[in-house]
């Protein structure tokens, strides 16, 4: 049954292998796109929809007219040197993707895929913050009925997410302090994961107040990278616990240049080392 607020779309798909497989697409009936011929914002729904990687997705144009009109400009484009030079680049892009496929897809890539995922589903924290951030994605459609999900967010936490998620869809989740301060702590120089499921950590990092929407590219490029102190203090209710009430030292900081899991410049040990200790 639909729902008042948003659509539910349906195509069926003629698949090789499984013959007619249905895909289903549910989206908030306010949700905008922008057409990339035209440049005007409509409401998603009236977009054509078609299958694409298996799901059901909207395409960029809004009409046929500027979809045969886009079709037109892209063709020039590849006739162009630019464009051929970007082709060829491309084809670059998809032969070492095919290869990443096929090794993912051999034995030995399927054992390292499953050594992953037991050291991912060993770690508990990570698990609960990746259990979230699935949910997440999804809240500005429905909320979840996890006990431990709205547990995690708080009362009204989903609902505030769902509306940030609403109003701005064509942009992404950002924590503006990163997860990562979330799932790894700072004690006598030497910096360590969490190692049980901390959730005063879950809930301050997914306050509404931590989170913003930028653009992907935005996103990527922040990283780990800590606001500045002025934005810190509005914060104050969101730091992680091992700050202890204070700013992040400039040591501290370092950390969020370039910050990886298992590589930082001399201000870390490995979880092996910190074990031992």
């Amino acid at each position: 049954m639909e729902d008042s607020a948003v659509r539910v779309l349906l195509a069926v798909e003629n698949d090789r292998v499984y013959g007619p497989t249905s895909r289903v697409a549910v989206l908030p009936k306010t949700r905008t796109k922008q057409c990339d011929n035209c440049k005007q914002w409509k409401t998603e729904t009236t977009f054509p929809f078609h299958v694409y990687r298996k799901q059901l997705r909207s395409k960029c144009t809004c009409s046929e007219h500027c979809t045969s009109v886009r079709a037109g400009q892209k063709a020039a484009y590849r006739k162009s040197e630019k464009g051929k030079i970007a082709m060829k680049r491309a084809d670059k892009t998809d032969r070492r993707q095919q290869l990443r496929r096929d090794r993912d897809g051999s034995a030995w890539g399927r054992a390292v895929l499953k050594q992953k995922r037991a050291i991912q589903y060993a770690d508990p924290m990570a698990k609960a913050m990746a259990r979230i951030r699935t949910r997440a994605r999804t809240m500005g459609v429905r909320k979840s009925s996890s006990s431990s999900i709205r547990r995690w967010l708080g009362e009204n936490g989903q609902e505030r997410i769902g509306n940030l998620l609403r109003e701005n869809a064509d942009k992404e989740i950002d924590h503006k302090i990163a997860v990562f301060w979330y799932m790894w702590k700072v004690e006598d120089g030497k910096i360590s994961r969490l190692k049980e499921v901390d959730e005063n950590a879950l809930t301050r990092c997914w306050c509404v107040d931590n989170l913003q929407m930028l653009p992907k590219s935005s996103n990527i490029e922040k990283s780990y990278n800590l606001p500045p102190d002025d934005a810190l203090l509005p914060l104050r209710h969101c730091w992680p616990s091992w700050w202890k009430d204070a700013l992040p030292s400039a040591e501290v900081r370092k950390m969020s240049k370039g910050a990886q899991e298992y590589a930082f410049d001399n201000c870390c040990v490995s979880e092996s080392e910190s074990e031992s200790d």
